[in-house]
This record gives structure tokens, C-alpha cells and sequence, in this order.
């Protein structure tokens, strides 16, 4: 039996979801596009094929690649699906820190040569704006520690950010979907600290965040508690502040470069029965991600957090999604 490698821990889906690009048709991809599921969630809130009882209904996204040539990559972490024996992280730092490498490698290969890029587009869903966040600041420095570090190197954001997306080396379009700013002051989130809270207080914090009343049945609950309390320290415990200064504020010179990150176009996602990660909780983002003049699309869905669970709502915004990759296509054609 051969040893799964990094990249099969990472996405498990990629054979089923991809076979259109392997096996005796392998090809380059057109687009390449990055998922990164929330608190408690897998990779199937994007690539499940069909829902139980919805036999009827397909996976919009997942027939819009197949037509068009392009590669889905859904991210599972570990302590849960396939990865359920793996030990869960501590930090969004521990995230990056394992998954960038398999990402590097991957989406953007050596970022010193000039060697051509697949487009790609990021999506990211609660806990995993965050994920996806901090993934785009670490690529950023890493591209400003090869190409900008000696002494008589000048330049300014603008041109850094210019280049990343002239090259693809930042997606083309970053999807945000009910992820409050990580900007916002610890005292101001809009959600309680569940370190320190009793089983029946946890599950309280869990409905308030939408999770569906199936996972608190006996016999369900005992497997999911530990994750989703692992989970939730992954954001209780994310102070964007204490990331910068521990990972990239001591050159003040390359920190003065990092934001805007600089990414042209830009989906924030916000769901009307959410009252935590509301549309004008979602506002922050705009200064820390968007490039000056980009494009920034705010949507707000008639659903609750988790929309992407239910097959309507999920199908809402990936039509949405195929949309905005069709004008990229066509803006890549004719201009």
C-alpha cells in the first residue's frame, strides 16, 4: 500500500473531483481554485457530489469544473473525515505553517522565477477566512523576503501587489463568506469565549452559531465535541495584532508593505439570519485584503451562517461563483 503524502492528507477529494484532468487525459488545469471549509465542516460542504434526499439536485460547482477545465481543491484538517486520528492544531498559525508548503508547491512553484502560473481563486467559509487570510499573508511575504530584502531594493505596495496578481500569484478573485473582520477588537467580537464553558453551555454557543440539531443527538455529540471545541479555540484564540507581531511586524520595513494584501477582485458573503458574522461585521475586510480601486462585490444571502450546508443556498452561490469565473474567462480572452 503506498504512504498517502501531504498533499492526499490535504485534499482526499482530488482524484473523484478532478478525474477529468487525470488519469488519460491529464492536462493543465484553465483555473485552479482553493477551498477552505469552516469550524466543524469538511471538504464536502463544496465538493459533495449529492445530498441524501436531494438525489435530483447536482453539485453546481463540480459540473462547472468538469465543463470548463478547472481543478477543485477542498482542504480537510486533521481530526476529522479521513484525518479523524490526526492530532487537531493549536493556532491558524499551525495551520499555515503545515499547509503552505504543500500549497507553495502546488499553486504557485518557485516565487524567484517567472515561470507561468495556473490562475487560481480562493473560497473560504467562517473559521476558514481566517485560514485563508493568514495564507495569503504568508505568501506575500514570502514573495517580499525573495525579491525585496536588500538594502537598495525600493519599491511600494502597490507595484509588490501589482505583480502578484499579473503573475497569479495571488488568486484572482478571494471569496469571504461569514467571517467577521480580523481586525475587530477582542471586546467587540460578536461571540462568547467557549474555553471555559460546560458541555450544556457549549452546546448553547454552537446553536447560536447555526450548527444543525442533528450533531447534538446522543451518540453524534460525543464525536463531534472535541472538534468542534478544538475549532472554536482556533478562533477564540486569534488576535490578528499578536500574529503580526510574532511572525512578520519585527522588519518593519517588509511590514510596511503587507496591506492591503492587494487582491483586485473580492466576494464578501454575509447571511441575513446570521446576527454574529453580519454584513457590516464583514466591512474590515475590504482595508486588509482589497487592492486600491479593486473590484469588491458584497452579497447578503436569505439564509443562517451555515448556508453552504443547504443545497439551495449552497447552489445560489455557486452560481454566483461559475459567473464571476466566466468574466474572467472572457476578460482574459478580449482584453
Amino acid at each position: 500500500m503506498s504512504k498517502v503524502t501531504d498533499f492526499q492528507r490535504w485534499f482526499p477529494s482530488y482524484s473523484r473531483v478532478n478525474a477529468h484532468l487525470i488519469g488519460d487525459k491529464l492536462t493543465t488545469p484553465s483555473y485552479r481554485i482553493l477551498c477552505i471549509p469552516g469550524a466543524g465542516s469538511t471538504d464536502q460542504i463544496f465538493v459533495q457530489a449529492k445530498a441524501p434526499g436531494a438525489k435530483n439536485v447536482e453539485n453546481t460547482l463540480l459540473k462547472y469544473a468538469e465543463e470548463n477545465n478547472i481543478e477543485i481543491l477542498a482542504m480537510v484538517l486533521p481530526g476529522r473525515a479521513q484525518r479523524s486520528g490526526e492530532e487537531h492544531y493549536k493556532s491558524i498559525i499551525d495551520v499555515i505553517n503545515d499547509f503552505y508548503p504543500v500549497f507553495e508547491e502546488h499553486f504557485v512553484n518557485s516565487l524567484d522565477s517567472s515561470s507561468e502560473i495556473v490562475p487560481w481563486i480562493l473560497i473560504s467559509h467562517s473559521m476558514g477566512g481566517l485560514i485563508a487570510f493568514e495564507l495569503l499573508k504568508r505568501l506575500k511575504y514570502q514573495y517580499i523576503m525573495l525579491n525585496f530584502t536588500g538594502s537598495n531594493v525600493k519599491t511600494t505596495n502597490e507595484s509588490i501587489y501589482s505583480v502578484m496578481c499579473d503573475r497569479n500569484i495571488f488568486p484572482q478573485i478571494v471569496v469571504i463568506m461569514s467571517t467577521v473582520s480580523p481586525d475587530t477588537p477582542k471586546q467587540e467580537l460578536p461571540w462568547n469565549e467557549s474555553k471555559n464553558m460546560n458541555t450544556e453551555e457549549f452546546k448553547e454557543e454552537c446553536r447560536r452559531w447555526g450548527i444543525n440539531n442533528e450533531v447534538f443527538r446522543k451518540g453524534i455529540w460525543e464525536e463531534f465535541e472535541p472538534l468542534l471545541r478544538s475549532d472554536f479555540h482556533l478562533f477564540d484564540s486569534y488576535n490578528l495584532l499578536e500574529v503580526d507581531t510574532q511572525n512578520y511586524s519585527s522588519n518593519e520595513a517588509i511590514y510596511s508593505l503587507m496591506y492591503p494584501l492587494g487582491v483586485r477582485k473580492v466576494q464578501l458573503w454575509s447571511a441575513t439570519e446570521d446576527k454574529r458574522a453580519t454584513k457590516s461585521a464583514m466591512y474590515g475586510w475590504i482595508k486588509l485584503v482589497a487592492c486600491h480601486n479593486g473590484d469588491i462585490s458584497e452579497h447578503e444571502i436569505q439564509a443562517g451562517h451555515n448556508f453552504l450546508h443547504n443545497l439551495k443556498t449552497r447552489n445560489i452561490f455557486m452560481d454566483y461563483l461559475c459567473s464571476a469565473i466566466d468574466v474572467l474567462v472572457l476578460e482574459k480572452e478580449y482584453y
